[in-house]
């Protein structure tokens, strides 16, 4: 168990956070990917809602620093948000690794001044660790899904590799300040294998003012797909189950499988539209469009786009699996395939026509507006920094 601190006394609204990004993403990766415009927002809400005074960002782009400049300047990020770009002698895989073990002391300075260092994922966790230790803070250990659950359904992950994040998991868990995961599944996995002292669930969010139904016409029989276009996400499954169906299936999002998926369309003579990436404040007007959204992966841990198609009024589709069965309850706000094989999804195409989608729609909408709201996350996570520092 960690040992305990007295740490300094913050008055509200004083608060600085320490934000240790992903071990190798940037500020430039988020923003071409189109996650800056929702990862911002809870540090941006903590802020405009008085509970946080700054946000710093340690990220592991070297030209970071100008594009901030640049969005600063545009207002398209909070200029209480600061970030500290990965200095340019660290390159290539190497150097990134060497300077998630280093940063807390090149930053010494900089991080003295935060009252708190949070991790934003497992890999690169233990810089926000290291720098805790070093400054005497505390450590929020948050991630966004479990490593070594996730492995347990991904055969590719059943390597050295695997057992190494195990052991960092471990020894990260047993020596943080406070805990916190995305979904109630991976709270109980953790709860299960491991020791820690104070864990809590914070699940993902939703601008729901943004993300929401209109009136606009549907394509009927459509479906829609929004993520990385890699094998975790399980859509050749889903594409083959389309096989013989009259439902056309949109994909927006890039990936290393994006060739082998079009070569399956044209294979199985099915109609798929490929539309890329595209920002995610982009998002509400895309999903509004669709009938249906789907989930094909075989785990999850609290998925962000599913959370959003169901706010914006999509009937939301997918496998009976961890992360996915925690939003969809099958009959009640959409359906669930028995499991994530081609004939449990033709069986789940199956049932669309019968099925109440506008019900079960509308349902999704309430339920998303009642547990996943950005202002009800803020509160959540506002209160267990300030219980943190006393």
């Amino acid at each position: 168990m960690p040992r305990q601190q007295k740490h300094e006394k913050i008055s509200q609204g004083m608060l600085q956070i320490a934000l240790f990004f992903t071990c190798g993403i940037s500020l430039r990766y988020w923003h071409d990917s189109g996650q800056l415009s929702r990862e911002k927002r809870l540090y941006e809400e903590l802020i405009n809602t008085g509970n946080v005074a700054r946000v710093t960002w340690i990220t592991y782009g070297m030209d970071d620093a100008l594009l901030a400049a640049k969005l600063h300047a545009s207002g398209a990020l909070h200029e209480k948000i600061t970030v500290i770009p990965m200095p340019s002698v660290f390159r290539g895989k190497v150097g990134r690794l060497l300077y998630s073990l280093f940063a807390p002391w090149i930053l010494k300075d900089t991080l003295q001044q935060c009252h708190i260092m949070k991790s934003n994922q497992l890999p690169g966790a233990w810089t926000a660790w290291l720098a805790a230790r070093l400054l005497r803070k505390p450590f929020f250990f948050r991630t966004g899904y479990t490593f070594s659950e996730l492995s347990a359904t991904q055969k590719k992950y059943n390597t050295l590799k695997t057992r190494f994040f195990r052991i960092i998991e471990r020894f990260l868990y047993a020596n943080c300040t406070v805990a916190s995961v995305t979904s109630q599944h991976s709270k109980e996995y953790i709860t299960h294998h491991y020791t820690t002292s104070k864990l809590e669930y914070l699940p993902n969010f939703v601008e729901t003012e943004k993300f929401c139904p209109t009136d606009c016409l549907r394509q009927k029989g459509s479906i829609v797909f929004v993520g990385r276009l890699h094998a975790e996400k399980n859509l050749d499954a889903f594409m083959r189950a389309l096989r013989g169906s009259p439902y056309a299936l949109h994909i927006y999002g890039r990936g290393e499988q994006e060739v082998a998926l079009r070569q399956l369309a044209l294979h199985c003579n099915i109609h798929v539209v490929f539309h890329g990436a595209v920002p995610n404040v982009e998002l509400p007007r895309i999903l509004r469009q669709y009938e249906y959204f789907i989930l094909p992966s075989p785990f999850e841990g609290m998925p962000k786009a599913l959370l959003e198609a169901m706010a914006c009024g999509c009937v939301c589709l997918g496998a009976d699996v961890p992360g996915v069965r925690e939003i969809i309850v099958d009959g009640e706000n959409g359906l669930l395939a028995e499991d994530f094989s081609v004939s449990a999804f033709q069986a789940l195409l199956q049932r669309l026509p019968i099925a109440d989608g506008q019900s079960l729609a509308a349902r999704g909408v309430e339920h998303v507006q009642k547990y996943y709201s950005l202002q009800a996350v803020v509160r959540s996570e506002a209160a267990l920094l300030v219980g943190m520092l006393e």
